[in-house]
Order: structure tokens, then sequence, then C-alpha cells
């Protein structure tokens, strides 16, 4: 049996480290981490990934070793199985996820078992009984890893996972402001001078943690992931491509994914996203009704009583007795048609019931009554600050009312509220320090010219957006006068203007300026002037109220982050004869139920009708 070592963290554990990979001279070691105690049995097991973005990080970097997941470990007698992996970016994704095969291989082959049985503390693994985690890049590798092997996981976690490799902010320099002491030319530097055959597997803090940094923050990231990857399958490392997959399964007690809404490196939109997509893949399948998403204040802090608030029945069962002993009784979620009460006053005493949509709804509404009663302290379903963005920018009443909430609110409610008061022409929490600042200051409503006057002159940066303001409600003086640089978002606004000054202008500016490319920036996305408007759907849904998705790809932007209801307001205007309809048509086919062909049929019924009685 290995020494311990020193760290606090890992008192009361045993420690056992194994290479499990060999590939030259360079040796891929893997780390059992056992409680200390009297317990004789097969003993569950916890599949543990680390974190660093690929780049950096150790299996034993004890700074970001979750101290919950030591917990967990303590509280179930569960083994910690936790791997190192090839690093970018000496070497390349598909290789890393070579490893991550090799050593699962590895962990069901008998050199394991024969490893465990003959130390001085012999320890048997069940592993019928896995879990799988990983934190930021770890929990990337926990979800795939989950998806590839479903039948042989019980269940798998992540926090703050780098979920959407494929997406633009991996990609792109982000847009909010700088890192401290990380120069762009970070990642420059580094690749000049490295070494591509050699092989890293472990990096301690603080080795390569400004490279990581740096690749995140100014997208060298995605294109670290991808390079080498061209003759590689794409499926095994994007999960949300996985998931479109014949007959895709997830592990049967689930998929439980822990974000920060403050999170810095990693943001919440990926989870949410993820979710929303799983959700409904997975919809009356096995697990599809333990997918969850728990949001909560912050970056990427978390603890057990985080953990373990997950009430995703069975998520965390690794002993499988249902976890007696863990919680106080908690009544299971009812799968109640919840409508009605959307449009009827809500009752004093609300009965047991899954209040999910009526709090989306409430949010989404800026309903500050309903809101406030509905909510859950602390805890954010999927959806949810979507929609409250969504209310602050409609309801002024709704954005005065989170300004007087106690604590720090998450950075895109600080930006929706800035944006609801900048459009009231009322300028009093914008000084040159706020951060938050919004881009869409354009809708629902326009803020006065001399608003905008006064905003840029505090707010340098706030001149992109002023400029939208102007090309959109034709502010042609203070245009002159505002002189913005060209961008792509202003030149969707000025080729379709009536007034043909702000094309020429910006069109004259480019040759000296160049043209800024907003197209990928999630913060900068934008509809045209003639698509301002809100998104309406002909498709009809069965259970809305049971698992009520928000859209997040429709409607207007509010700083890149959409919200849509459609699909709710639809269900509750339609009729109960047209319902019945709907639901006939989704039990045959598997829905959704569309209006768009139900009308074109009921006019050819019509025309055949009159054609036969002439």
């Amino acid at each position: 049996m290995g020494s311990i070592g020193t760290h606090e963290k890992l008192s009361g554990f045993n420690l056992i480290q194994r290479h499990y990979k060999q590939i030259r001279d360079h040796a891929i070691r893997a780390d059992f981490i056992i409680p200390k105690s009297t317990f004789t049995g097969k003993r569950p097991v916890i599949v543990r990934f680390h974190g660093g973005g690929l780049i950096t990080g150790d299996s034993l970097l004890m700074e970001w070793f979750p101290t919950w997941l030591l917990q967990l470990a303590k509280k179930h007698n569960a083994v910690i199985v936790s791997p190192n992996y090839r690093l970018l970016p000496e070497s390349t994704s598909p290789e890393i996820f070579s490893d991550i095969e090799d050593f699962w291989t590895w962990l069901h082959s008998s050199a394991v078992a024969e490893l465990l049985a003959t130390c001085s503390t012999p320890t048997q693994l069940d592993l019928d009984r896995i879990l799988t985690a990983g934190d930021s890049a770890g929990g990337l590798l926990s979800i795939c890893v989950g998806l590839a092997h479903a039948d042989e996981i019980r269940a798998t976690t992540a926090t703050y996972p780098c979920i959407d490799m494929a997406s633009e902010y991996f990609r792109t320099p982000t847009s909010s402001e700088p890192l401290p002491d990380v120069p762009a030319s970070t990642v420059d530097d580094y690749l000049a001078q490295m070494d591509r055959s050699a092989i890293r597997s472990s990096a301690l803090l603080p080795d390569r943690f400004d490279l990581m940094v740096a690749a995140i923050y100014y997208g060298g990231l995605g294109q670290f992931y991808e390079y080498g990857a061209e003759d590689s399958p794409r499926e095994p490392r994007y999960p949300l491509e996985w998931l479109d997959r014949p007959g895709v399964k997830i592990p049967r007690g689930g998929i439980a994914i822990l974000h920060g809404l403050q999170d810095a490196l990693v943001p919440v939109q990926q989870s949410e996203k993820f979710v929303a997509k799983a959700r409904g893949v997975m919809k009356g399948k096995p697990g599809g009704d333990r997918i969850v998403l728990t949001l909560r204040e912050g970056d990427q802090e978390w603890s057990i009583f985080d953990i373990v608030n997950v009430r995703g029945r069975g998520i965390f069962d690794i002993t499988e007795d249902d976890r007696i002993d863990e919680y106080t009784s908690e009544p299971p979620l009812r799968e109640d048609d919840v409508t009605h009460l959307l449009y009827t006053p809500l009752p004093t005493d609300l009965p047991t019931m899954n209040k999910d949509l009526l709090i989306l709804m409430a949010a989404y509404y800026g309903n500050i009554e309903w809101y406030a009663r509905l909510r859950r302290p602390n805890t954010w379903i999927v959806g949810e600050l979507s929609c409250v963005v969504r209310g602050i920018y409609h309801n002024t009443m709704f954005a005065k009312w989170w300004t007087l909430q106690p604590g720090r609110e998450p950075y895109q409610i600080e930006q929706a509220i800035n944006a609801r008061f900048i459009m009231n022409n009322d300028l009093s929490r914008i000084t040159p320090e706020t951060r938050c600042l919004p881009y869409c200051i354009w809708y629902p409503s326009f803020p006065h010219v001399t608003t905008c006057k006064e905003l840029v002159r505090r707010v340098p940066s706030m001149k992109p957006a002023v400029a939208r303001v102007c090309i959109l409600q034709d502010y042609s003086e203070y245009w002159d006068e505002l002189d913005a640089d060209p961008d792509s978002n202003l030149m969707v606004d000025a080729r379709q203007s009536s007034n043909p000054k702000y094309l020429r202008d910006l069109e004259a500016r480019i040759p000296e300026r160049g043209c800024r490319d907003l197209t990928n920036r999630q913060h900068y996305c934008i509809r045209p002037r003639a698509a301002l408007f809100e998104y309406t759907t002909t498709f009809l849904y069965h259970n809305v109220w049971d698992n009520p998705d928000v859209y997040c790809e429709a409607g207007v932007p509010y700083n890149g982050r959409f919200a849509c209801m459609a699909h709710i307001e639809l269900s509750v205007c339609v009729s109960d004869e047209l319902k019945k309809i709907a639901l006939e048509d989704i039990r045959e086919t598997g829905g959704p139920f569309c209006l768009e062909e139900y009308y074109d049929s009921l006019g050819e019924n019509r025309h055949s009708t009159g054609s036969n009685e002439s």
C-alpha cells in the first residue's frame, strides 16, 4: 500500500498508484483512493477525471480535487479511481480519448483485480456500480464516457463541464474583460518553443495554468481540440453530436450536471443546451427522467450539500439502497397538467405538483408576485435564468424588484437590469466602473438620443451598442458625431436601413479601420430589424407541463441569451377538441403535432368537398 501523502484532503484514505499505459518511454498513471475502514465487501467505484482545460492538471492535483467527492467515497466505502491522460497541445484530442478508452479497458482487467486483491488491505471493486465524475474538462470526459459506456455505468456526473467544444466560445476571443497577467501572446509563444513529439500527462500548478487560461480566453482551445483530428470520428468527442446517434443511451441512473452561474471560464449556457437536448432525446427512455442540471450562485466552488441536493432519484445511489439514510422524505414530482394555473388566479394553498412550468412562466412574464412565491431559493431550474432575463427586459417592475434583492446577482441578470434602465432613459446605474454592461439596448424599446450621448460619454465601450440604436432609430445627426467603427452587425443593419448614409459611411471607413466580425460572438448575437419580434410556433407538444423546455435558439437574443415559450402559449390557446386530435396524432407518430400541416389538410378537404358537390 502506497503512502497517503501529507495533504489534508487525503486524510483517512489509502493510495495506490499504477501505470495503466506506456507510450515509448512515457508512462501514464492512474490513482486508487480507498477510504480507510473495516468494510470488507465489494466497493462501488467512482471514476473521476481531472480538469484543467485538457492542457494542465493531474489526478492528484489536490487544489482541484473536489472535497465532496472524497466525502461521497467515505460515505459509501467507494473507491475513487482517477487517471491521468495525455495533454494538449503536445497531444491531440483523439489521443486523449484513446487514453481514456485504454484506461477503461485496464480498469476492467484481471490485472487491476489482482493488484487490489494482493495489497496490504485487500480490496474488491464492484464494477456493476460505477459513477463517473469530472470537473471542467474532466466533466467533458465523464459525460463522454457515460454516453459511450452507458450500459456499464450506474450514473454520470459533471461539474461545470466543457461540454460543447464545437462552440465558438472556445474558438474566438471572449468579449468579457481581460483576465489579469495573461497576454494574448501566451499561446503563440508556447507553440513556438513546443516539441510536438513530447508527451505530457501531468502538470502541477502553476505549470501551464497561464497557457490554459490564455487558450480558453483567446479562443485557442477549440483549435487545439481539433488539431490532428481530421480523420477521427467526431461523435465520441462531442456529446451533443453523440445524442444524435440512433438508439443513443445514457446510464440508467441518469446524468447530473452542476454549474456556477458566474463561471468565468465555462459558460453555463453549454450545460443548459446539453441538458435541454438530452431531455428531449431521452424522453420516455431509461434514464431520461434523471437528467438533472443544478445551477448555483458563484463560480466553481461546490460542497457536498450542493451535490446531494440533486434530487434526481438514483443519481448518487451507487450503493443502490435508495439513499435511505441520506434524506428526509420528499414527495416525488407529479406530472399534473398545471397549464390552467397560468391563466387563473394562483391558489392560496398550492397542491403538491411539479412547479417548474409555473416558475418559468412567472420569470418569463416578469410576474413578481408569482415568481417571488414559487421560486426555489439558491436553486435554478433549466431555462429559468433565460426566462428571468427575458422578464426583466419586458417588465421594468420586475427589473426594479431584482435590484432590491440581497446579494450578488448573476451577471446575466445585472446586464438585463442595466439594459432595461437604459432603455427607460435612466443611467443612474451606469458609471465608468460599471461591469455587466449589456449589448442589447434596442429591444423591446429604444433609449432617447440624449441618453445615448450620455451613455457613450460615461462608458465609451458602449459605442457599438449605441451605434446600432442610431441606425435602427435613424439618429442620423448623432451618428455623424459618434463616428462608429464598422462591425458585421452594423453592416447588416445599414444594408436594411432606408437611410443610405449608414452603409455609405461604414463602407468608407472599412479600408482604414477594417470591419470587426461579430457573427460568432454569442454576446453580440442579433436579429435584424425585420425580425425584432416575438417568435411563434405551429408545433403542439404533449405534456408540456411535465418537461417544460425553454427554446434557447428562437426569438430575440438578449445579450446572446434566448428565451422563448411560444409552445406553451400555443398549448394554452388551442381548444380541447384540437388537443384531442393532436394527442391522437402524437401517439401515432411520436409527435409533435404540426398545425401548419393540419390547416393545410383542412383546406384540401374543403376543396375536395367542393369539387365533389359540383
